[in-house]
């Protein structure tokens, strides 16, 4: 491997955190991710959030380029796998997170009978939140699972390139 070829990927990589970084601070900027749930209230600062995109953003734009060339490279494969792994690692703490939520609906004490009829409506923003909370509670164990499969599929397919030579690999 040459070290132009290790610079060049490293700068590819570079390219895509701080181009992810500033898309991202631009519309997140220094706010956080409220997220208000009956007695407790949860705070996800961007960093995290933006590290979980530039990692995912890395491991997509690697899985189509190395696509493309056949997974017949190394150090790309090395990168994509690193990339992959790292997503989920960050996408733990996040399904943790999701499996912990309840379904929406909750009793309340005093029972309705129990009160006057001056009972406030739950607000609309409360309904929107806790249905993209719950279809994130759907969705992330399916893009868990993607990913493992994605992993464990370049990697073997990294494997049984590794010690192939140039004029031995086939295209097919």
């Amino acid at each position: 491997m040459k070290p132009k070829t290790i610079i060049i990927e490293i700068l590819i990589v570079a390219a895509i955190f701080v181009i992810t970084w500033l898309l991202f601070t631009h519309y997140v900027s220094n706010t956080t991710l409220d997220i208000d749930m009956k007695d407790t209230y949860f705070v996800i600062q961007p960093a995290p959030i933006i590290l979980t995109a530039g990692l995912l953003i890395i491991t997509l734009v690697y899985l189509i380029k190395e696509g493309f060339k056949r997974y017949k490279r190394r150090f790309q494969n090395i990168i994509l796998l690193v990339a992959n792994f790292l997503v989920l690692v960050k996408l733990y703490p996040y399904t943790v997170f999701a499996s912990t939520l309840s379904s929406p609906g909750w009793t309340i004490y005093p029972p309705l009978s129990a009160l006057g009829k001056n009972i406030p409506p739950i607000s609309e923003k409360l309904y929107h939140h806790l249905f993209v909370l719950m279809l994130i509670k759907q969705i992330l164990p399916f893009i868990v699972v993607l990913f493992m499969l994605i992993l464990v599929i370049t990697a073997v397919i990294t494997g049984k390139n590794w010690h192939t030579q140039p004029h031995e690999q086939t295209t097919s």
